[in-house]
């Protein structure tokens, strides 16, 4: 989180900013973030946000004699990679790109592990003067849905009345959108 919060509120300056965070939860996850920005000329900067999470996925297993199982839903790995080109007033382009290990699945008769995916954004904005701005936004480039992989629906209803498997990958595929803003 503190890597998005840098992303956000900090810009490049002319001397090189590097920074590198980690935390470590009570429950066995570890974050780490990695933040860079660099301003390159008077109006051009740019900056890359890396991050990752890794999490001992274990719960305690009441029914056996292991005792302890990876939770359901919960990947070991995740890693995103954030990185933004600006020209100061005039164009931005931000590219993201996103990799969800394996993780194990509950109650899904389709598989018992989903599968690992990568997931690619991009954004990209110019300004024409100071009264407007268009933009093009692009998600999941790759198309990555579950349901290339298998059914969401179940062959029967659950007894607590789902009729439907967990999430654990996109469900709805590419996306695009674009739009203007105009400052009167």
């Amino acid at each position: 989180m503190a890597g998005v919060v840098n992303l956000i509120s900090r810009q490049p300056t002319e001397k090189t900013i590097c920074e590198f965070l980690v935390d470590r939860t009570c429950l066995g996850g570890t974050d780490g973030s990695l933040f860079l920005g660099q301003q390159f000329t008077k109006h051009f900067g740019g900056t890359l946000l890396d991050g990752g999470f890794a999490q001992d996925a274990v719960g305690r297993n009441n029914d056996s004699w292991t005792g302890r199982v990876e939770i359901p839903l919960t990947p070991r790995h995740n890693l995103g990679l954030v990185g933004t080109w600006e020209q100061e007033g005039k164009t931005k382009i931000g590219l993201e790109g996103y990799y969800t290990r394996q993780q194990r699945l509950e109650y899904n008769p389709y598989r018992d592990l989903s599968v690992p995916n990568a997931r690619f954004e991009a954004l990209v904005q110019h300004s024409f003067g100071h009264h407007m701005m268009l933009y093009i936004n692009a998600g999941n480039l790759g198309d990555i849905r579950q349901t290339k992989y298998n059914l969401r629906l179940l062959p029967n209803r659950e007894s607590d009345g789902l009729w439907t498997v967990d999430v654990w990958a996109p469900l709805d595929g590419r996306v695009m959108n674009g739009g203007a803003r105009l400052t009167l």
